[in-house]
């Protein structure tokens, strides 16, 4: 039975449904798909979804990690397209996590939902912390250019530098993979390399690891991701109403239903520009995470309020953030006022 689930897809509006599974071996192996990492779109009519895959356990390697991906229509449960893919990544170091990027096997408009799951991994004998990477200039104008270096120590064959491209949500979801093939590395040498290619408005980070038959990153490298250009700020988030019933004046009940609205106001020559309205929610504390993410569609200038619901099923202190871009993923509004409730 598949999970469903809504993705916040910001190039496509493409939700999808995730079943995650987990397998343990013998070995007590365990491998995982992250939930959050993953992110929906579509490139030339291919339905694409990207994500990363976590080996869990803290000694042990694990290689040929499978993945299935099913590819759904708007009604009923039989997919419109069942592609088998790997991640990207040949061996997960323990306690690592690996990106995948698996696209549908034709163009298909129809595609609206997707269900990723592990279809199996198996054990793997290791690689040598052999290989070294870092950047050595990152320029970001119309296309983002990112230089990097990668040396090894000993011999090595079929090197691949990978960029995995992280948004800013928290935690990041994977918004695109690059790799590129180094190949074969004489002794004590090094290879440079070049990222350039336009990246998602909203991109802020990428990671760069490297792997070859033999050996690997330890580890990841991160490098930030300048802005190009300003946000166009079209509009503004002046208010965000909360709607509920409660017996006790600023607490919300565990499990009621509360609408959160967006007051927007918009320029006049955006007028009839369509945009979606984002709604985050964090549960307050050190380490805050998301606790609820939604999503509802609009048209500026129609006097229409949007509105995302949002079910609270734990008791604490929540603050609420809202948003609004367009189907392109670029924001038109600076993000709206915070908004902290107390869930009981």
């Amino acid at each position: 039975m598949r999970e469903l689930a809504v993705l916040v897809v910001l190039l496509s509006l493409v939700s999808y449904a995730h079943a995650q599974e987990y397998y343990d071996t013998p070995h007590s192996l365990s491998v995982e798909i992250i939930d959050d990492s993953q992110f929906v779109y579509r490139e030339n009519g291919y339905t694409v979804v990207v994500g990363e895959v976590k080996n869990g356990d803290s000694h042990a390697f694990v290689g040929d990690v499978r993945l299935q991906v099913k590819f759904f229509g708007g009604t009923g449960d039989v997919p419109l397209d069942i592609v088998a893919g790997n991640t990207t990544l040949q061996v997960i170091p323990p306690n690592s996590k690996s990106p995948f990027m698996i696209r549908s096997a034709t163009p298909d408009e129809q595609i609206t939902d997707v269900s990723v799951s592990l279809a199996g991994f198996d054990g793997s004998g290791g690689k040598a912390e052999g290989l070294m990477i870092h950047s050595t200039d990152v320029i970001h104008e119309e296309e983002l250019s990112v230089k990097g270096v990668i040396r090894n120590s000993g011999p090595e064959r079929g090197v691949m530098v990978h960029v995995v491209i992280y948004d800013g949500f928290d935690p990041p979801r994977v918004l695109g993979v690059e790799s590129f093939d180094i190949g074969d590395m004489l002794p004590n040498s090094k290879e440079s390399f070049e990222f350039l290619r336009a990246v998602d408005y909203r991109a802020v980070s990428l990671v760069m690891l490297a792997e070859s038959d033999s050996s690997y990153t330890k580890n990841r490298v991160e490098v930030v991701i300048p802005q190009s250009q300003e946000p166009r700020n079209v509009a503004q988030i002046t208010d965000v109403p909360l709607v509920y019933t409660t017996d006790k004046p600023g607490e919300i009940p565990v499990g009621s239903t509360v609408r959160i609205d967006g007051v927007i106001d918009s320029a006049s020559d955006v007028m009839n520009t369509q945009y979606v309205y984002y709604v985050q929610i964090k549960e307050s504390g050190q380490l805050p995470y998301v606790a609820f993410l939604g999503f509802t569609k609009g048209v500026l200038g129609d006097g229409i309020i949007p509105s995302v619901y949002w079910t609270p099923e734990n008791k604490g202190l929540y603050f609420i953030e809202t948003f609004v871009w367009d189907s392109n993923g670029v924001p038109l509004a600076e993000r709206g006022p915070f908004k902290l409730v107390l869930v009981s």
